[in-house]
């Protein structure tokens, strides 16, 4: 290419508008600190939608103060109905070529939108997967940097070649929003919104994408630093109906197994773990949660739904083979007889115990 198409398209990609959209719910301590990451991105042309999602603290007076430093920032207030709903209105109020999905509480490399539309101007590609660098805060601030190997996929089919490898099995997995770029014009003709889930909303929106997309991009840059905080584990809220929200999710992944016609033992060992351990949240983590203001009755009536489900007496019976350690074989042996007494047991013990070593 010669000097004079260079320029030609680096002013192409300088004109071309890129929409940032942030979810916000009760982030106040985050949102002057996070939106830095993109108002100091090297690429101006962006729109900044910030979506706040009914919050009972002052985030949303913060966004609205924020607009009166920089226009390119908009703000939508909606009542709560989380994150997923939160970026479904983002994307209703986009204007840009692209999307990008933040969390305020991460942080981004200046080159992130940069890199991302150069790429995709480029490539002509309607997604791009990037790295990111994840950090424990709960473990000792431990880092661990997640790249993956470049490549350009031109087929659906390409795309399913490595799906697993790439999307599946690296750790922390991959269904997060924040580490891809998207086309808007590809969302809108598919009609790819995220679904009503309180919880694995970003997986199942990316689950549904994979089947449509024919030319995309993995990048080898990490671009993202994702924060792990013990307050962002969904495990740590209560969620009346997280138990039907992983059959869901288990659902939209066989869909797309039998879309492409995989054929995998350590894909179906995953997929049963995976359940397994939602199912064991559902019980242990939720029904068990102070915030879950269930009678007996309900709660045993409610377990014993959750342990006669087809999915879980399969992963149950699957992991009876499996080695665990003491607290999760306590468990198991529990659901196995589906008895609410050892739950509870087991469950106010672990829990004394926890709080014992805390103290020493």
């Amino acid at each position: 290419m010669n000097n004079a198409c260079e320029r030609d398209v680096r002013n192409s990609e300088r004109n071309v508008l890129v929409s940032v959209i942030i979810p916000i719910y009760n982030a106040s301590s985050h949102i002057n600190k996070g939106i830095q990451y993109i108002l100091n991105q090297t690429y101006q042309n962006i729109e900044i939608l910030l979506v706040d999602d009914g919050s009972t603290d002052n985030s949303g007076e913060i966004c609205d103060a924020l607009t009166n430093f920089d226009n390119r920032i908009r703000v939508f207030h909606q009542t709560n109905m989380g994150s997923g709903a939160a970026r479904n209105l983002g994307l209703a109020k986009a204007q840009g070529k692209y999307v990008y999905f933040f969390d305020i509480d991460d942080s981004a490399s200046p080159e992130l939108v940069s890199y991302c539309v150069e790429e995709m101007e480029k490539r002509e590609v309607d997604f791009l997967l990037f790295g990111f660098k994840a950090i424990d805060v709960t473990n000792n601030n431990r880092e661990e940097n997640i790249a993956y190997k470049e490549q350009e996929i031109f087929s659906n089919q390409q795309l399913k070649g490595i799906y697993l490898d790439t999307f599946v099995f690296p750790k922390h997995g991959n269904g997060f929003p924040w580490n891809k770029f998207y086309r808007l014009s590809f969302l809108n003709q598919h009609k790819l919104r995220f679904e009503n889930l309180r919880i694995q909303q970003d997986e199942v929106f990316n689950l549904n994408i994979y089947p449509h997309l024919d030319k995309s991009f993995i990048s080898s840059r990490v671009l993202y630093t994702y924060y792990i905080h013990s307050n962002g584990n969904s495990r740590s809220q209560f969620i009346p109906d997280r138990f039907n929200i992983y059959i869901s999710v288990r659902e939209h992944f066989e869909a797309l197994k039998d879309f492409w016609h995989i054929s995998n033992p350590i894909f179906d060992d995953y997929l049963i773990r995976r359940f397994y351990n939602g199912l064991d949240a559902s019980i242990r983590f939720n029904l068990f949660h102070q915030d879950c203001k269930y009678d007996i009755q309900k709660k045993k009536r409610l377990m014993k739904e959750i342990l006669v489900h087809p999915l879980s007496k399969e992963a149950i019976s699957y992991m009876e083979n499996v080695k665990l350690n003491m607290e999760n074989k306590c468990y198991l042996r529990e659901y196995v007889r589906c008895s609410f007494v050892g739950i509870r047991f087991w469950n106010y013990l672990f829990k004394l115990l926890r709080r014992i070593k805390r103290v020493l």
